[in-house]
């Protein structure tokens, strides 16, 4: 998908979107917002629903009908993980 706005594209690598920017890329990931670029790579946890939903939609331009039932499926996988 293009943004023709910023003529960013957006991709979905294994479920998860991912974002490439000027100097890298955003990719969510689980509950963790990446951001890599050629010098660093950072994390920022997801904390809720709410917070899922906004950042999809501020930084993928996504707008998902029902972010707590893909919050629930987020902590289960984490919780899976854990284990």
């Amino acid at each position: 998908m293009v943004d023709a706005g910023s003529r960013v594209a957006v991709h979905k690598r294994a479920g998860s979107p991912a974002r490439h920017t000027a100097d890298g890329y955003v990719a969510l990931q689980n509950d963790r917002l990446r951001t890599v670029t050629p010098n660093s790579v950072s994390e920022r946890p997801i904390t809720s629903a709410d917070h899922l939903a906004d950042t999809l939609e501020t930084v993928f331009d996504l707008d998902i009908p029902r972010p707590g039932q893909v919050w629930d499926k987020i902590q289960a996988i984490g919780c899976d993980k854990a284990a």
